[in-house]
């Protein structure tokens, strides 16, 4: 079996099965794992949106800072966009 995952992603409000809001302790929890295991914690912000939670993304609701943000549908404007944001410790392109 797998001994340490490689990432964890989740969404902090499920599109899918009835826009379920993930409880902050949860999320929180989750963060303090990944971060003391050194496992990527990927938080996927496509069917939120922008502030539709009252906060530019449903994660900031329970003060973490995830490793990758995947934003999609609203960053494009009816345009076919995906973004990735990453932190700066995972940017492996050198500048030119």
């Amino acid at each position: 079996g797998v001994t340490k995952p490689a990432a964890v992603i989740l969404e902090a409000i499920q599109g899918e099965g009835g826009v379920v809001t993930a409880p902050v302790k949860w999320l929180q929890k989750i963060r303090e794992v990944t971060e003391k295991h050194n496992i990527v914690l990927i938080l996927d912000e496509v069917q939120a949106g922008f502030a539709r939670s009252g906060k530019m993304f449903a994660f900031e609701h329970a003060g973490i800072e995830p490793d990758v943000v995947v934003m999609s549908k609203a960053v494009g404007g009816g345009l076919p966009l995906a973004v990735l944001g990453i932190k700066r410790k995972f940017d492996a392109w050198q500048p030119a």
